[in-house]
């Protein structure tokens, strides 16, 4: 059990470092489209769970910034700037 363990911690590590581009350039829907192909290629029981929780936790992000847009909560705020 040990040696799977190892093998996922160091694939979650490789997995956070990559997706943590995409929102640090807040490029949400990318990493929805990288998590989804991730996704179809791991085999790993594991590593898919790991994968589709990335992907669902992109998809809420994107989400949330799509209603908030719609709510006029980013224009409200830029107009207070201004």
């Amino acid at each position: 059990m040990r040696p799977i363990l190892e093998d996922f911690v160091v694939f979650a590590k490789r997995v956070d470092k990559r997706f943590l581009s995409f929102i640090e350039k807040e490029d949400i829907c990318r990493g929805v489209r990288e998590a989804k192909e991730l996704e179809r290629k791991e085999r790993g029981p594991l590593k898919r769970v790991y994968v589709k929780w990335i992907r669902k936790s992109f998809e809420f992000l994107r989400d949330r910034d799509v209603e908030l847009e719609l709510k006029g909560v980013f224009n409200e705020k830029f107009s207070r700037v201004r």
